[in-house]
């Protein structure tokens, strides 16, 4: 995996960091064990608009005998292709979480993902050289194996796995069976892209002596896109650190807050430390608090924003 890109700047008074870090990994084994995550939802974009129509043949082990028709607004769609555009996931959500799928297309190694007809088609996970990917799954089903085919129709990507738009047709046998699941995907998306989401963190000016010779501080978080569970990935842990020098040494002490919502409306934050290393209280006077988290952006499945800040606070009595 190549290194993170990490990349901040300074705003006056108190030492704010706003960091853009993007993930730069372009090997397969990295797709599948972070972008690519079976069953979870980080790392999907929810698209504006889109549509999933599949007929199953009678026998087939995936969809057999059904018609299935799904489409935005009433579904949720998700969209992510990897960083090389060789690979593209779509999921589906329907109301009420009664219908699930996921569909996998992918190029033969080294390949972008473009139009054109790819035969010869296994299930995505176990493809070898030279082979395309399929795998559509959901309800509680799924192939072992398949074969099958499909065909992109259109297929235009933004920066940072974001997918201006998609079409693809597909077929797929399980098992090598002769009944087969067909269908047709698409996605369009909101063009020219977005921004890329941010998140920002404030640390109150003043935080309150606990039990034991610890601290609670607390603050304010917000995102320029709202987190929305559980389409998004998971609400953002926050960490504040915190320094005092006493005349009997460094208190030190951290610990996690977990913010209940992140939206562009500030959400409180706050947490206590347990006790200070080597023991030594925390007193009345300034301290330092370093509050900092990261966040999966919502918009561009391949980008992170990390949101932190260090000021100096006044410790009064709790």
């Amino acid at each position: 995996m190549k290194p993170l890109l990490h990349r901040c700047r300074a705003i006056a008074c108190s030492s704010v960091q706003r960091g853009r870090v993007v993930l730069a990994c372009a090997a397969a084994s990295c797709l599948v064990l972070f972008v690519f995550a079976p069953g979870s939802s980080a790392a999907l974009d929810r698209v504006a608009s889109a549509s999933l129509t599949m007929t199953g043949d009678p026998g087939a082990q995936v969809g057999g005998g059904q018609s299935y028709s799904f489409a935005t607004p009433s579904d949720v769609f998700q969209a992510a292709s990897d960083a090389t555009n060789s690979s593209v996931r779509i999921r589906e959500t329907s109301p009420q979480f009664d219908h699930n799928w996921e569909l996998d297309f992918s190029a033969p190694d080294g390949q972008q993902l473009s139009p054109g007809t790819y035969t010869g088609a296994v299930r995505d996970v176990v493809r070898g050289p030279g082979q395309p990917g399929l795998d559509v799954f959901g309800d509680g089903s799924g192939c072992s194996t398949l074969t099958g085919s499909f065909t992109v129709l259109d297929a235009t990507y933004g920066p940072s796995g974001y997918i201006e738009s998609f079409d693809a047709t597909f077929e797929q046998h399980c098992q090598g069976n002769t009944p087969a699941l067909r269908g047709e995907v698409r996605i369009a998306n909101t063009t020219p892209p977005p921004p890329p989401t941010t998140v920002e963190i404030t640390v109150d000016p003043t935080g309150e002596l606990a039990a034991h010779g610890a601290v609670t501080v607390h603050g304010t978080i917000s995102c320029s896109v709202e987190l929305r569970l559980p389409f998004d990935p998971e609400l953002p842990s926050l960490f504040a650190s915190v320094t005092e020098e006493t005349k009997n040494g460094t208190s030190a002490s951290g610990n996690f807050s977990y913010p209940s919502a992140c939206s562009p409306i500030p959400t409180r934050w706050t947490t206590t430390t347990p006790l200070p290393l080597k023991g030594l209280p925390f007193v009345k006077g300034t301290a330092t608090v370093t509050a900092s988290t990261t966040i999966a952006d919502p918009v561009y499945p391949l980008l992170f924003d990390t949101g932190s800040q260090t000021t100096q606070i006044r410790l009064i009595e709790g």
